[in-house]
């Protein structure tokens, strides 16, 4: 697999195809093994959308969905959504690619809000625990007798021990979902970061195309002067992602719409219109989600960023509020920011 991916992002594609088609078939489709026959759909999707072969890849997605859905692979059909999203938007398809960007923002709250409905259960859990405890006292008030003080006694042992048996079962689990949290948020970092590089290569080749033209400044005087077309837009929201993922100047804590406005070469009511209509946020929502994506990858190099605390990444970033910080880290990953924290050194301690 990982030779398919240095083939991919060596634009080698012929030959990591045909890596990515023999690990789909070699590897045997028992439920064990059911992941690793989704991720090779997804590379082979992949292969093909760089060479803007989008029908074929999307038919790809649809064999991987298949796998996701049968095996309730939830990240996974995240990541299938998302891709659904892409390729029919570079396809020219933009009302499959809303429907299936519309999938993506639905599936990934509730995701987010799995952790927050632990949290409730636990806490009803415990308002339980008291209750319980509150009756016993009556029951030990009434009845003073000694042998029936001790059966008393017996008795709310077993029950404490029951009810943190229980407990401690509720918080393995909980902790065991925060660490799928944790996985996919990391997940999701490499292949953007992948997605990044590629990025960055194809508005290189962009440039290049629109200088041999001469045509860069009729297309942003388009931009000013008329209204935007579906493939205008497509462009000016490649832009968008372009300097969100590429550029540090977004980690200023003074960096706003204006800015960005004038980095993509165009207006503010186009630009936050691409941004309602095509990612479903505003400016500040799409800011916040990209500047705790840093905060994770600064958080995951421990031996760099390890002695810092929590606040003083966030502000290295740009973020002012600590409550907006927080809020957005939730919302983002799943995780408050101190799990995340955690589990990005139990992870690397454990390299």
């Amino acid at each position: 697999m990982y030779k398919g991916l240095n083939y991919l992002n060596s634009k080698e594609y012929d030959k990591a195809l045909n890596i990515f088609e023999k690990q789909k078939q070699s590897t045997s489709h028992t439920a064990e093994n059911m992941r690793y026959v989704y991720i090779a759909h997804i590379n082979i999707a992949r292969t093909l959308a760089a060479t803007n072969k989008y029908e074929q890849a999307i038919c790809e997605l649809k064999d991987a969905g298949n796998i996701a859905f049968k095996y309730d692979m939830k990240d996974a059909i995240l990541d299938i959504y998302n891709l659904q999203a892409q390729y029919y938007l570079r396809s020219g398809n933009t009302k499959l690619s809303d429907i299936y960007r519309n999938k993506y923002y639905q599936l990934k709250d509730t995701l987010l809000n799995y952790n927050q409905v632990a949290k409730v259960s636990q806490m009803q859990f415990l308002d339980q625990i008291n209750e319980m405890d509150k009756r016993m006292a009556e029951i030990i008030q009434k009845h003073k007798q000694e042998e029936l003080l001790t059966r008393i006694g017996f008795i709310v042992t077993t029950i404490i021990m029951v009810l943190a048996i229980m407990l401690y079962i509720k918080n393995k689990n909980l902790k065991r979902s925060n660490e799928h949290l944790y996985n996919n948020t990391l997940e999701s970092l490499q292949r953007e970061e992948i997605e990044r590089n590629m990025r960055i290569n194809y508005e290189k080749m962009l440039e290049e195309k629109e200088n041999n033209e001469n045509n860069a400044a009729d297309a942003k005087s388009r931009y000013k002067t008329s209204g935007l077309s579906e493939e205008d837009k497509g462009i000016l929201l490649n832009k968008i992602i372009n300097i969100m993922q590429t550029s540090e100047e977004i980690y200023s804590p003074d960096f706003k719409a204006d800015r960005l406005v004038e980095l993509v070469g165009s207006n503010n009511r186009y630009v936050s219109q691409v941004i309602n209509e095509k990612l479903n946020c505003n400016f500040t929502t799409l800011l916040g989600e990209y500047r705790v994506k840093e905060i994770c990858k600064r958080m995951n190099k421990v031996d760099e960023y390890g002695n810092l605390t929590i606040n003083a990444i966030a502000s290295s970033v740009g973020f002012r509020s600590h409550s907006g910080f927080f809020s957005m880290f939730k919302r983002v990953t799943g995780l408050s920011p101190a799990q995340y924290q955690k589990l990005a050194r139990e992870n690397y301690h454990k390299k």
